[in-house]
């Protein structure tokens, strides 16, 4: 069995990062739920990604694969919407928000939060947020991936456009 090391960690949230972050995606449906499209869209794209690795005893958690590994906090469960386990062990979760009208400074503060409690069970968690309106700019995601930095929980920001598309946001395109 090959040991899960903390640079082979570093390259595995690096990859699902630069996955959930680029990958073709559909946008949602404007009444789509976050927990059916992560399990429509996210979760067979963390699949692949996992597969794609090809590292033994790597697992994705959750509604397609082994069971969801619960953090606990101040007298709650909370659940990642994606997770990566390494043969049983917690290696990184994902938390997925719309950013949608009037509740996204609610899905905001929710994503960090939820964010940091799972990064302290998990040791490496993100924070992947659907602006499902396109109103975040450049200094603004610039600020968050900044700010969530400094808790070492990455940030992806994803664009839904009215195609029907789900781009990176402009501020975390890949330079060609």
């Amino acid at each position: 069995m090959e040991e899960l090391t903390e640079s082979r960690r570093a390259k595995l949230v690096a990859i699902v990062v630069e996955a959930m972050g680029h990958a073709d995606l559909p946008a949602p449906g404007a009444t789509e739920s976050e927990t059916s499209f992560t399990q429509r869209c996210l979760a067979p794209l963390l699949e692949s990604t996992i597969a794609n690795i090809g590292f033994p005893g790597l697992v994705p958690l959750g509604t397609r694969g082994a069971a969801m590994i619960s953090c606990h906090a101040l007298g709650a469960h909370f659940y990642p919407d994606l997770g990566v386990g390494y043969f049983g062990a917690p290696v990184f979760a994902v938390e997925v928000k719309f950013l949608r009208g009037s509740q996204r400074q609610n899905s905001i503060a929710t994503a960090i939060g939820q964010g940091v409690v799972y990064s302290k069970r998990f040791d490496n968690a993100a924070v992947l947020l659907i602006d499902t309106q396109g109103t975040l700019n450049d200094a603004e995601v610039h600020a968050g991936v900044e700010l969530l930095g400094a808790f070492r929980l990455p940030l992806v920001v994803r664009r839904a456009t009215r195609s029907g598309a789900l781009l990176p946001h402009p501020s975390q395109q890949i330079d060609p």
